[in-house]
């Protein structure tokens, strides 16, 4: 078997594996020539690749899970975020990265994923230390031919500095510069709640 270059009939070249087999009947010698296309198989090899690729050097963290919750592949993003290793992961349940107080707001985050194909949210995860850590999630739920869902494609990221970020313009909003005492509009929103105690 080889791989040679074809030409179609109008100067197009394209990739073809070639099989060649010679047998002797009597006096005759007999050659059998196979070509076979190869460009779609050979496209296919690319898309994979690209594929892992792309799964590899994600700025999220991607963890893909069977129908049963556990899990069976992570990029590398994933390792770093949760301290799991690649190893380690696979095969364990996803709940290995959920607090124990967090597990009523996953369960629902599976329920509507489940339902829809898609969830997205912010939920909280914990590292293999067992340190907690805020995430913006998204849950791609794949289902067979007849709709039965059978992996899950996890992606997240860690938001923890874009919520000190937030909670910090949040305090800057309500309170002097100077001082640190609540200003105008932090004392419109206390005032209400001052009144009613």
């Amino acid at each position: 078997i080889q791989r040679v270059k074809g030409c179609r009939k109008n100067g197009d070249e394209f990739p073809v594996e070639l099989t060649m087999s010679y047998k002797t009947i009597g006096q005759d010698a007999l050659f059998t020539t196979v070509l076979r296309d190869i460009s779609s198989q050979l496209e296919a090899t690319r898309e994979l690749k690209l594929a892992d690729q792309v799964f590899q050097h994600s700025a999220e963290a991607i963890c893909i899970i069977d129908a049963q919750r556990k899990i069976i592949s992570v990029n590398s993003r994933f390792t770093d975020l949760t301290g799991w290793s690649r190893e380690a992961a696979i095969g364990q349940s996803s709940e290995i990265l959920v607090p124990a107080q967090q597990q009523p707001g996953h369960r629902q985050a599976w329920l509507a994923a489940k339902d829809a194909g898609i969830w997205q949210g912010e939920l909280q995860l914990i590292r293999r230390n067992g340190s907690p850590f805020p995430i913006w999630l998204t849950i791609n739920v794949l289902r067979n031919a007849v709709g039965t869902p059978t992996r899950s494609i996890i992606m997240f990221s860690d938001i923890t500095e874009r919520r000190r970020a937030t909670e910090q313009l949040e305090f800057q909003a309500r309170h002097d510069a100077l001082t640190g005492l609540p200003n105008r509009y932090g004392l419109d929103h206390l005032l209400p709640d001052l009144l009613a105690q």
